[in-house]
């Protein structure tokens, strides 16, 4: 049987799998800014590139929310931030450094990572609204419902978060580079397919939710806890 936690106790045990969630969680984020500009074109469809992995990283956030709870996501979610912006200002500055005269393919390097710091700053601001109000959703729904309906809570918790993400992600990634009426279509489509890659990985998701809860012995209901976002403690 699972063992119902909630002092503070349960954040100072040795967790088995939440390391390997939140690596996870960050190949979500750290590929949307290598991609976000990289346009696909399916069928006269057209996506950002960002989109066939950016999604994962809010089935894992549910994950962890569900799990280990809204403080231990809340933590994840502003780790990922920060990690992201080494990684960003890293593949920046590397990509400017001197290339020998010899070597004719710095122009093209130029080319992909100029825009990454933009890509940070879009996805952060959007991140900051949609992937908090997704966990907030999630966390504050189990309790309401007693647990029950962990795939109903994520679809729900999904379609809100990615909604906001898309519309002001979109608008601050893509406004002066990509014309409006195509901006209008890639959150609509881009919307369209998050939701249908939510469909797909929800059911994944609840097995792996099971797994966990039994592996770990845990299952966080997150009463009486503060929801600022600002906040960075566990506790």
């Amino acid at each position: 049987m699972s063992t119902y936690l909630s002092d503070q106790n349960q954040y100072k045990q040795q967790y088995k799998w939440l390391v390997l969630l939140a690596m996870f969680y960050l190949i979500g984020w750290n590929t949307t800014y290598l991609m976000i500009y990289k346009m696909v074109e399916l069928h006269h469809i057209l996506e950002p590139g960002a989109i066939f992995l950016f999604p994962l990283s809010y089935v894992v956030a549910d994950i962890i929310a569900e799990v280990y709870g809204y403080r231990i996501a809340r933590q994840i979610v502003w780790f990922a931030l920060f990690s992201g912006f080494i990684f960003c200002v890293g593949v920046y500055f590397v990509a400017l450094l001197p290339a020998p005269a010899y070597w004719h393919k710095q122009e093209s390097y130029n080319i992909v990572f100029s825009p990454i710091i933009r890509a940070y700053f879009a996805t952060t601001i959007a991140s900051l609204a949609g992937n908090f109000a997704n966990i907030y959703f999630i966390s504050k729904w189990k309790v309401l419902a007693y647990g029950k309906y962990f795939w109903l809570r994520s679809l729900s918790s999904t379609a809100i978060g990615e909604l906001i993400f898309s519309v002001v992600g979109g608008t601050c990634a893509y406004a002066g580079v990509v014309p409006w009426s195509k901006i209008v279509f890639l959150m609509l489509d881009g919307y369209l397919f998050k939701m249908a890659y939510a469909l797909a990985a929800v059911w994944p998701a609840v097995v792996i939710v099971y797994f966990i809860k039994k592996s770990e012995k845990i299952d966080v209901y997150d009463a009486d806890i503060s929801y600022n976002p600002f906040r960075l403690s566990a506790n």
